[in-house]
């Protein structure tokens, strides 16, 4: 019976996660999500199959090699366009690939580490493909599909190892976390948390640890130490980024604020309210946990927590903490444009809704989770209904939408007036915009940003400014250039247009609803 009912169980794993699949193809009908990192992923692709190496165009005729991201994912663009395909084509499907992978691994890890029951893997697979913030990532041309790939495939195969011991499946853990790392820089906290793990949980005497930790942390980061050797050689620095200090603000404690409530609430909650709840419901639950471990008394408690030390959910557990640690320090000292919301935090939710199926599979029933009369059962019940019905709603909306209008900048600009109107000057007039990557991506012409006042990743104001007003407004005189102001494009760095009309003569051509054309009064 018990066999059954894991074949049953991964059938059903197997099923939503096809399910996935086909409602992401439908979700990207119009294509995969272009935002601003799609565009330099998509450039860079294409860049590297015309023969200029993995760079990025930064002028008509000028190519900046690529260090900003790293190069695993436009590489994989470059190669499925090499085999005769559009590269966003094969950001789509690649994307819808990868996401019916991470739902049937979301159900295979918990099946493995929830044991008995059947249901957990299925739920595991269902909050997976229902996960708003997992369709946004997998429906865009991002690089976080890929990473949370590899995520779950090299914890798991490297819990396997720790398990068993098992040679191939160091191997294997390393490659796969090599991989993560070469799609994002984070990857790096993979590494951590695999030498942490290695040291930690395994049962090995300690200099075999200290022989794994080593051959882990060699195999998984040398591809990633070559790369960034490269981008010192070429570019003059390893990640593109100046390391200076800038603490996290009130803006990215709302964003993580909002993010949890969007992982625990109806979509109808407003923001604040929705997050005070979410906050509230997390403090409850540690609250209620800690009390039902002393009333066992703590000696059973540690007891019994050290009887549910499965290797793969604490392996979790610690990439979890590496993770969130990792994105605060960098936004502290390396990105401040980083945020906490649904697309830097689905790492974490699919580790959270790992180790809360396996806690509520394993762990409760020990410490005396046993809803003792039917209305207790059945407000348990009715809770997890309603959280189960607005995941799929959410869901359900989110793939009709994507379906119906397209995702990103389609969805945004695809019937933008001002960019209609830019088709109709000529295409050797240089072009400035507040939305550059966005006419690049939609009228497939080549603009330039309008000079920042100020760098977005290390918030240091441009002490180029001044400089790069005087150049922007030759070129656009010496070739009778244009300005095209987007309305819906906000960027905080940049100067506003009002701005930009004081500091110089500029005329206005042509003004639509969604935007305006200038050109320099000669």
């Amino acid at each position: 019976m018990i066999s059954l009912q894991k074949k049953y169980a991964m059938l059903c794993v197997l099923a939503v996660s096809l399910i996935g699949v086909v409602s992401l193809a439908f979700a990207t009908r119009l294509g995969a999500g272009i935002l601003p990192d799609s565009t330099v992923y998509v450039d860079a692709a294409n860049n590297l199959l015309m023969g200029r190496g993995l760079s990025v165009q930064s002028g008509p005729d000028e190519f900046t090699p690529l260090a900003h991201f790293p190069l695993l994912f436009p590489a994989l663009l470059a190669i499925v366009g090499g085999l005769g395909f559009d590269v966003s084509s094969g950001a789509r499907w690649l994307n819808v690939l990868l996401f019916g992978g991470n739902v049937l691994l979301v159900g295979l890890i918990v099946r493995r580490c929830a044991g008995g029951p059947t249901w957990a893997s299925v739920l595991g697979a269902y909050f997976v493909w229902t996960s708003t913030g997992m369709l946004l990532v997998h429906s865009m041309a991002w690089t976080e599909p890929l990473f949370i790939f590899a995520s779950l495939s090299g914890l798991l195969l490297l819990g396997i190892y720790i398990e068993g011991h098992k040679k191939s499946c160091l191997l294997a853990s390393s490659v796969a976390v090599a991989m993560g790392f070469l799609a994002r820089y984070i990857g790096a906290t993979l590494v951590i948390t695999g030498v942490t793990g290695i040291f930690l949980l395994s049962k090995q005497p300690l200099i075999k640890r200290l022989i794994d930790g080593a051959v882990f942390a060699t195999l998984s980061s040398l591809a990633m130490l070559l790369w960034l050797t490269r981008n010192l050689l070429v570019v003059g620095n390893a990640t593109n980024r100046a390391p200076v200090f800038h603490p996290l603000s009130p803006s990215h404690a709302r964003g993580a604020v909002r993010t949890l409530a969007v992982w625990l609430l109806p979509e109808s909650v407003p923001n604040v309210t929705g997050g005070i709840i979410a906050l509230i419901v997390v403090a409850s639950a540690m609250a209620w946990f800690v009390l039902a471990l002393r009333q066992r008394g703590w000696s059973k408690a540690i007891a019994l927590i050290k009887q549910n030390c499965d290797v793969i959910p604490h392996l979790f557990f610690v990439f979890a903490i590496v993770y969130v640690a990792f994105l605060v320090i960098s936004i502290s000292f390396v990105d401040a444009a980083t945020s906490l919301n649904l697309r830097t935090m689905t790492p974490v939710y699919v580790s959270v809704l790992i180790l809360a199926l396996y806690g509520g599979s394993k762990l409760l029933p020990d410490i005396g989770f046993r809803p003792r009369t039917r209305k207790v059962q059945a407000t348990y019940t009715i809770l997890g209904l309603v959280l189960a019905a607005s995941y799929l709603i959410r869901a359900t909306g989110f793939v009709a939408n994507g379906y119906s209008d397209g995702l990103g900048y389609v969805r945004q600009f695809g019937q933008s007036a001002t960019l209609q109107r830019l088709e109709g000057f000529p295409t050797d007039a240089p072009v400035y915009s507040n939305g550059p990557d966005v006419i690049r991506a939609l009228v497939g012409r080549f603009a330039y940003m309008v000079p920042q006042k100020q760098d977005p990743t290390s918030r240091i104001p441009n002490d180029a400014y001044v400089a790069e007003l005087d150049t922007m407004k030759r070129r656009l005189a010496e070739g009778e250039g244009i300005i095209v102001w987007l309305d819906a494009v906000h960027r905080w760095y940049l100067p506003s247009e009002e701005e930009l009309r004081d500091v110089l003569p500029l005329e206005l051509t042509g003004s639509q609803k969604d935007g305006a054309i200038y050109r320099l009064v000669q």
